[in-house]
Order: structure tokens, then C-alpha cells, then sequence
């Protein structure tokens, strides 16, 4: 949601964009077929003229909004596609809200990813380590609300953990997990309170609602 417009992805492989009235309905501005595949995210950028779309085919794209369509159904300029770097389908994109040059993907493939959207040719972490692993599927990224640098991550059967990421140097580190769901809950919603001083995380099997504190943030 950016203003007063929301974005979607269908199992289809469809991206909408909606208007949002002051009653809280929904119009279609526009739909266009942005992959062909399952399409698992989307999210704009800090100005809302870009809109970032992963899915099943292991691709990431970039959509620029500034233009007009002609009609509903045409698609807007794509500015990038990037289909070499992901190894599995790209499960969440997350513009950092710090920084509207930075974004993290996450994937199947287990791996977290950095970019410099000016430089989108390739993520940006250091060519030895070019992501950072996880051991799990990587379902949501939270960017915490103060800090630029801790990311909460929702990583599938591996539980959830907080990631430590430094733009500058471009590196990324786990700092411990937290498995109180259980091994096999299947780690899938996490978002920070406001202040963020605590988290709230959801699983799939256990059906259970967590909130707790990170430590060392």
C-alpha cells in the first residue's frame, strides 16, 4: 500500500493496482500479466512510481509507474528483469524504508538478497559472498522501523531470526533464531510493533500468534 493506492499478485501471475476511496473500497486502476507463473509478492517503492513483483518463475521485475497506460490492461514500461539470480521462485521483495535506493529479495532458494537499485545489474553483497544464506525458505522480510540496519525475517521451516544488514560494507549476518513455534510449524507472517521494541510472528501448522522481543538489536 503506498498513499492512496494498492497493489496485488494473483496465483495467475496478475498484478493490479486499486485505488483506495475514503469509504475504504477498492477500484482496479489497472491489470497486466507481470509473470508467467504464480506470482508470490509485490511492493512499492518510497515514492510509489515503482513497483517491485517476484514469483515462481524465479524472477524479479521491475515495473516504472510514472506513464500513463492507454488502457486498463496494458502493462507499464518493465525497467528491470532480472531471471539469473534467484535459484527459486522470489517469495517476498522488501524496499528498505530507509534508504529508497536499497532492497532486500528473499526465495525458495533459501537465500537473502541486497541491491542497490542503481546498480541492478546483480545484488551488491561482496562477490565471496554474493547472499546470504539461511537454511530455510524465505517467506517475509521486515525492515525494523528505526533501525536501518535489522531486518526480521520469517524463514519457513527454519523458524524466525533477525538479520543484521550493513549497506555500507554490503554484508548481511543472522543474529540467532527463534523457534518457539516449533521445528515444523512453518514460519510464514512477522512484522515489528511500531516503536519496534517488539515483533508479532505467525505459523502455518501451529495456527499461533507470537509476540516477543528481539535481543542485541
Amino acid at each position: 500500500v503506498t498513499g492512496e493506492r494498492l497493489a496485488s499478485t494473483s496465483h495467475a501471475g496478475y498484478a493490479r493496482l486499486y485505488s483506495v476511496a475514503p469509504d475504504g473500497s477498492l477500484n482496479v486502476i489497472s491489470e497486466w500479466q507481470a509473470h508467467d507463473a504464480e506470482a508470490w509478492c509485490c511492493a512499492f517503492n518510497r515514492t510509489g512510481d515503482v513497483l517491485y513483483t517476484g514469483a515462481d518463475d524465479a524472477e524479479l521485475r521491475v515495473w516504472d509507474l510514472r506513464s500513463s497506460a492507454s488502457s486498463r490492461e496494458d502493462a507499464p514500461p518493465m525497467a528491470l528483469r532480472d531471471r539469473r539470480t534467484h535459484g527459486a521462485g522470489v517469495t517476498h521483495v522488501s524496499p528498505s524504508p530507509h534508504d529508497s535506493n536499497v532492497v532486500l529479495t528473499g526465495s525458495y532458494d533459501e537465500c537473502i538478497r541486497l541491491w542497490d537499485i542503481r546498480q541492478p545489474s546483480r545484488p551488491v553483497l561482496r562477490s565471496d559472498a554474493p547472499e546470504l544464506r539461511t537454511g530455510g525458505g524465505v517467506w517475509r522480510l521486515k525492515w525494523h522501523p528505526q533501525n536501518s540496519r535489522v531486518v526480521l525475517c520469517a524463514l519457513m521451516y527454519e523458524g524466525f531470526s533477525v538479520a543484521q544488514v550493513d549497506t555500507a560494507s554490503a554484508t548481511m549476518t543472522l543474529s540467532g533464531f527463534y523457534s518457539e513455534h516449533g521445528k515444523n510449524a512453518l514460519a510464514y507472517g512477522a512484522d515489528w510493533r511500531a516503536d519496534g521494541s517488539m515483533v508479532a510472528t505467525c505459523s502455518f501448522y501451529d495456527r499461533l500468534l507470537h509476540i516477543w522481543t528481539p535481543h542485541g538489536i
